[in-house]
């Protein structure tokens, strides 16, 4: 299931404009079958998601983030 899919079960908590950032930023990612170079694709995916190098995100199935850390909270 989208996002779109999902929205009209969301309740509201999924705006359009969520799912317009969301659609563009997951363009944004170059997801070739050639690709071989790892890290080049963990630099698009952080970009994507907006976290850093020690950052995390949790994604489930359906496409919704869970949970996102832009990285280490500072002690």
């Amino acid at each position: 299931m989208s996002l779109r899919q999902l929205q009209p079960l969301a309740r509201g908590l999924i705006a359009d404009a969520d799912l317009v950032k969301t659609e563009t930023a997951l363009a944004t990612l170059r997801c070739h079958p050639t690709q071989t170079d790892i890290e080049e694709f963990r630099r698009h995916v952080r970009a994507a998601f907006g976290i850093g190098a020690e950052g995390a995100s949790l994604g489930r199935p359906d496409g919704y983030v869970a949970w996102r850390s832009t990285g280490p909270r500072p002690h």
